[in-house]
């Protein structure tokens, strides 16, 4: 009996998403790519010392047509109002409206063709399972921010008032968090197949519910260090929470599959060795708008080391508990305490 062999070597992909995107992001400024992709125009840049200010890529009312910045010493932006932030990746997405391997693909065509090459492979060697987490991200991403507009419009209402009445939050600082009004199922299902009708299958199988059903009216996103939406955190719209399921007081659910694999708002952390780290999510996401920009949290989950991993990414040296007085806030205090008495 006759055999054949495949003698030809297969090439393995030579860099990983994380790479790939950390070249691009130190090769191209955002001068650069604001430049190409004309938002001197298009948004109405003015430089103001080291950074350009406009109008912002969402197109929401902007007054003095200022509250959308491009820091060009630090490299990212952020909108004063609605609260997008992020880097080069993140302004490309943003403006082209497109998912981070397409924003990675424009930028290497546009700026690093030596990379072209390269950025198609290693995409195409992806695994199934960060395609469907990359694939997924662009569908969350879409629903926040039609989250973060509709929280402002009259099907918000009930949203908002929990949080500017009840919460007690600033109108105009709570429009720089990434708070958002959650709608229902069905209109968030048809507002995706509107937008992207050829991805029906997809939209179907995206995980919007938790273990408390289509009840909470309110939502935070949930990413991880690199800034990828990974699920949502839904809050009880009612200062009591929810009776459920036999439970009292239900406050907080979760998108199914949500992986917290860093604490949460991490991704924003820049240039920053200490960390003041809350267990509120809340805590978290508005106390930035009010000018503290270290602060993050770990929320119900227990402290792991894999939040560790995240604190050494990114140069953390010196961490500061601010946790609740209670009995489960110094036990939380000790386990932390352990686990970082482990490391340097």
């Amino acid at each position: 009996m006759s055999m054949s062999y495949d003698l030809r070597v297969h090439k393995a992909p030579q860099h990983s998403l994380t790479d790939l995107i950390g070249q691009l992001k130190n090769r191209v400024t955002m001068r650069d790519a604001a430049t190409r992709l004309n938002l001197e125009v298009t948004l109405s840049l003015q430089q103001t010392g080291m950074s350009l200010q406009g109008d912002c890529p969402t197109g929401h009312p902007s007054a003095g047509h200022r509250c959308f910045s491009i820091d060009l010493k630090d490299n990212y932006f952020h909108c004063f109002n609605c609260g997008e932030s992020g880097d080069v990746i993140g302004l490309v997405t943003l403006v082209n409206g497109c998912g981070v391997w397409e924003a990675a693909r424009w930028l290497a065509d546009e700026f690093a063709l030596d990379l072209k090459e390269v950025v198609t492979d290693a995409a195409n060697h992806l695994s199934d399972q960060v395609k469907e987490k990359l694939q997924r991200s662009d569908l969350y991403t879409m629903i926040y921010r039609e989250g973060k507009k509709q929280l402002y419009l009259p099907e918000g209402k009930i949203a908002l008032d929990y949080l500017t009445q009840i919460r007690c939050y600033d109108p105009i600082k709570l429009q720089s968090t990434e708070w958002i009004y959650w709608p229902e199922e069905k209109y968030i299902h048809e507002y995706l197949t509107t937008k992207i009708s050829g991805r029906v299958e997809e939209i179907n199988q995206l995980p919007l519910m938790g273990g408390f059903g289509d009840n909470f009216r309110l939502a935070l996103p949930f990413r991880d260090r690199h800034g990828t939406i990974t699920g949502f955190l839904k809050r009880a719209h009612e200062k009591a929470g929810f009776k459920m399921w036999g439970q009292e007081g239900v406050r907080w659910d979760s998108t199914t599959g949500l992986t917290k694999s860093d604490l949460f708002g991490l991704n924003r952390i820049k240039k920053k060795t200490e960390l003041v780290v809350v267990e509120g999510y809340p805590d978290a996401a508005y106390l930035p708008a009010l000018g503290l920009d270290n602060i993050v949290a770990f929320g119900q989950a227990a402290f792991s080391e894999k939040y560790i991993e995240g604190l050494d990414a990114f140069g953390i040296k010196r961490i500061i508990l601010a946790l609740d007085g209670d009995e489960t806030g110094l036990k939380n205090s000790e386990e932390i305490c352990r686990l970082l008495a482990k490391t340097d």
